[in-house]
Formats: structure tokens, sequence, C-alpha cells
């Protein structure tokens, strides 16, 4: 069962206890009032039957005439009458109370769901059901199943009411993850016409248009992507896209500025920070083959000249690499992300070997030596030549350093990583 059916019967068993007590409190009332008109009968039978005792008695000893008892008598049963309620009207008054309760045990759910296929939110909440099992999904295969069948869902509450532009986004969304890129471009296309110009969804509807187009940004998706930027100069999606399709055009300048302005949007620790980092280090690179400068890049100068540290880095005599490995020499934060501040990469033959680390040897502009006073020194030697750690690949650690150190730092690999 459902957590809403559960919580959908828990709320109905509610209903019947608030509709249900006021009816048995009035029943235990009327059954305590019984009781005590009970009570007050008998006792004023019994005083009847001893006041008509004395009566007769009386009678016998001659202190009434004949009339005079008639009369008295009487007028004791008229009392009678007077004080006692009759009980056979009250037993007729008495109406059981289990039709009442079954009445209102059929009625009040059969409403309720009545009422809530009305106005309820149960397509919607199926939706987030089976939102849920599709990023659960454990492979391939089990993606393509489940969201196959949130599309369809999706697409059959869209086709009973358009305009949910929520709906859309979601649905969008998952022909996306779905590499439906024609489909998706479509439903964000819808979504625009809902929401106008959020540039949210713009970016979006660009991103999907440009895989669409087989990772091609025509005329349209180049003109949304400029007028998200103009909206929203932070747009992450779009900054991503144009750094890389700049790239592909050899705009290795414009390529850096975007993805640059992407690192400031992103957690420095996390995995895609790190990509960004490498693809702004990739077309610095290309830039200085080419021969240009990219003025973005501000690394130059006295910062560079005070901020530096001297390393020897040498190989633990215990511990061996295979032909063809390369050494990454690197600066990072102490306490902070774990991005390098100043990298070097070097061919694990010429260990051991001294290198000055400084500003100038920065990823980006915002992470550099001199913006930490601590830092730690890393050096791997990594046999498959890149620079993600990997198992077998050996390293040492030599931290806390003050980034300005004038001291030679002496590191030592001597640790294979598991």
């Amino acid at each position: 069962m459902s957590e809403f059916m559960v919580v959908a019967s828990l709320l109905c068993a509610l209903a019947l206890a608030f509709a249900l007590m006021p009816l048995f409190a009035h029943r235990r009332a009327q059954q305590q009032k019984s009781q005590q008109e009970q009570l007050r009968s008998e006792a004023n039978i019994l005083a009847f039957e001893q006041r008509l005792a004395e009566l007769e008695q009386e009678f016998e000893l001659a202190a009434y005439s004949a009339e005079e008892y008639q009369q008295l008598k009487a007028d004791l049963q008229h009392r009678l009458l007077d004080d006692v309620p009759e009980q056979a009207q009250l037993r007729q008054s008495k109406m059981p109370l289990w039709p009442w309760a079954i009445a209102l045990l059929v009625a009040i759910p059969l409403a309720a769901w009545s009422l809530y296929g009305r106005t309820g939110a149960q397509a919607h909440l199926e939706l987030i059901e089976q939102l849920q099992r599709v990023e659960q999904a454990a492979n391939s295969a089990q993606l393509q199943q489940r969201g196959t069948q949130l599309v369809s869902q999706l697409q059959q509450q869209l086709a009973i009411k358009h305009d949910q532009p929520q709906l859309w986004m979601l649905l969008a969304r998952t022909q996306m993850r779905l590499q439906q890129y024609a489909e998706a471009e479509s439903s964000f296309q819808n979504l625009m016409e809902l929401a106008g110009e959020d540039p949210v969804v713009m970016g979006l509807y660009a991103q999907a248009r440009f895989m669409a187009q087989g990772r091609q940004l025509d005329a349209v998706a180049q003109s949304i992507a400029e007028r998200t930027l103009e909206l929203q100069p932070n747009n992450g999606t779009v900054l991503g896209m144009l750094g890389m399709v700049s790239f592909e055009r050899q705009e290795y300048a414009k390529a850096a500025q975007y993805w640059q302005r992407l690192l400031t949007l992103l957690d420095p620790q996390s995995q895609t920070a790190q990509m960004i980092a490498q693809g702004v280090a990739r077309a610095q690179a290309m830039l200085a083959e080419q021969g240009v400068a990219d003025s973005s890049f501000e690394n130059k100068g006295a910062a560079a000249a005070t901020y530096s540290l001297r390393v020897s880095v040498a190989l633990a005599n215990n511990l061996s690499f295979d032909d063809g490995a390369n050494v990454f020499i690197y600066a990072r934060a102490l306490n902070g992300p774990k991005m390098p501040l100043a990298v070097v990469k070097l061919p694990a033959q010429q260990l051991p070997v001294t290198v000055e680390l400084n500003d100038s040897m920065a990823m980006m502009p915002t992470m550099k030596l001199s913006s930490f006073e601590q830092v730690e020194i890393v050096a791997r030697v990594s046999s498959s030549g890149i620079a993600n750690a990997a198992a077998g690949d050996l390293e040492g650690v030599l931290g806390p350093v003050a980034n300005n150190s004038s001291e030679l730092l002496e590191l030592v690999i001597d640790k294979v990583l598991p």
C-alpha cells in the first residue's frame, strides 16, 4: 500500500471518530438519564404504595368517609401519573445506534474519495513516486523502462490539462536524461510559452536544442543563450555550453572566460569543478601554444614572485615506477578546497627533482597559492599519466606549510595508494 493510501485511511478513520463520538456521547447521556428516571419512578411508586396503604388503614379506622376516601385515593393516583414518566414512550424513543454508525462508515470515505477525485493531487503524487523509481534505477535498462513510464504518465496528464509548467519541466528533464533530445527541445519550447522569459527555462531550452542538433549551436540556440546571459549572467547551463562550443571552435580565450565564470558558481571540491578547471587549463595551454596571452588570467607580476615555494621531491628507495610514468607536484589548501593551487607535471624519470610552485601555475585566477596562508604539498607518481589519483599510484604529502615559506621543502614519495 502506498504512503498516500495509508495517510488517507488514517485521515478517514480520524474523521469517522469525530463523527461517531457525539453519537456515542449522546447515547451514553440518554442511558444515564433513563437510569435516573427509572430510579425516580421506582421511588415514586414505592411512596405511592406506602401512602395508599396508610390511606386504607385510616379509612378502616373511620378517619374518612367513603366519599372522602375515594377522593383522596384519586388524588394520589393522579400525582403518581404526573411524577412517573411513561416508560413505554421512553422505550419507543430509543433508536438503535448501529444504523447511524454504518451510514457514517460508508458515507464519509465515499464522500472524501469523490471530493479528492475532483480536487485532489493523487495523480501528482503518483508522478512523484514514479520519479523516485527513476532516480533509483540501478542500470541503463531500468532507467529506460522507468523513465519511459514516467514520460507516458506525464504526457497523459498534460493532454488533460496543458498549462502545467511544473509537469512540462519534469517531462523535459526526464527526456533529456533518456537522451531524447528532440522531444526535450519540444517540451522546453512548450514550457517557454507558459513561463515567458525565464532565464532558467531559456538556458535549458538552448541546451536541449544544442544536443538535438548533434551538439551544434545554431543561430536560434545562440540567440537564446545570449539573451539568457543578459537576464542571468551566472546561468551555469549556458556558461558551460558556450565554453564547450568556443573550445570546439578553437576560440580558447572565450572558452576559458566562460568556464572561469562557471567555476565561481561551483563547489571547488566537486568533481564537476575539477573537470571545468582542467578545461580552463587546456584552454590556457592551447593559447600558450598559439603564443596568445589570455588577459583574463591574471597570474603574473609581483604576486607570482612573492608567493612561491621551492620543493625538493625524491622517491623512497623501496618504491619504483613504470616507464612512461609522470609525477605531479602541486600545492593545495590545508583547510579548504582540494583543487591544486599551483601544479607542475614532469616525467617521473627526472626524480629526484627540485621545483618551484607559484601563482603563475594556478589553474584558475581565484584559486592561487597566495589565496591561502596554510597549504600542503603533494607529489604523486601516476602510471596512467593523468592527474586523478588511482590505485597503485605513488604519493607523498608534506604539510602544513606557509604559502610564502623561503625554506627548501623536502618531500619524499613514500606510500602506495590503495
